[in-house]
């Protein structure tokens, strides 16, 4: 990697608790730029010769470096013990932040629906901005997800949007757990 890392990796908005889906492609993209990514995406193994070795682990390390200098102090503690494993970071970052559980689904799916064009907002920008609520969204989904899992999100979210505001703590309390529609019903 380049000697100018650290002002490099100061255009890569540091992970917090809410940004992965914006971070994850901008960090992807400063890794790509550094000839390091197929290093923390693991298709480039740890070479069997000794030369080959040594460049393969400076360039893991130096990933798993500009990884740690991207991420929000309160981020660290999720990569504690891994932090010269970029492969292991990035999968751990991913766990963490992308729950794909129905609540994490449900508040992605609400922010969607309830998207509105601000005063001074561009038409270009509100389609930026529904377009990365939608890849957020995407990004919930199980590997194997399903018309039918589509439709027992939105029952339940369409009875969770039912109740009032004086039901916000209980609906905030099925949300953070399993709000599917049997879950929904059983509660209710």
């Amino acid at each position: 990697m380049s000697s100018n890392t650290s002002t490099s990796t100061q255009k890569v908005t540091p992970l917090g608790e809410n940004n992965y889906n914006t971070w994850m492609p901008e960090m992807r993209a400063y890794l790509a730029e550094q000839k390091v990514w197929f290093i923390v995406s693991g298709e480039d193994l740890r070479p069997s010769d000794d030369a080959g070795a040594v460049a393969w682990r400076d360039k893991a390390a130096a990933a798993a470096g500009a990884i740690y200098r991207a991420l929000e102090p309160g981020q660290r503690v999720h990569v504690v013990g891994i932090e010269m494993d970029p492969v292991k970071m990035w999968a751990k970052l991913a766990e963490v932040h992308l729950q794909k559980v129905s609540g994490a689904r449900f508040n992605a799916l609400d922010a969607l629906l309830t998207v509105r064009k601000g005063a001074d907002e561009s038409l270009p920008s509100l389609i930026a901005r529904v377009d990365s609520l939608h890849q957020e969204l995407k990004a919930l989904r199980p590997e194997r997800y399903s018309i039918a899992d589509l439709d027992d999100d939105l029952a339940a979210m369409s009875m969770l949007h039912s109740l009032g505001p004086e039901y916000a703590e209980f609906t905030s309390s099925l949300v953070r757990f399993n709000p599917s529609r049997s879950n929904v019903v059983q509660a209710f």
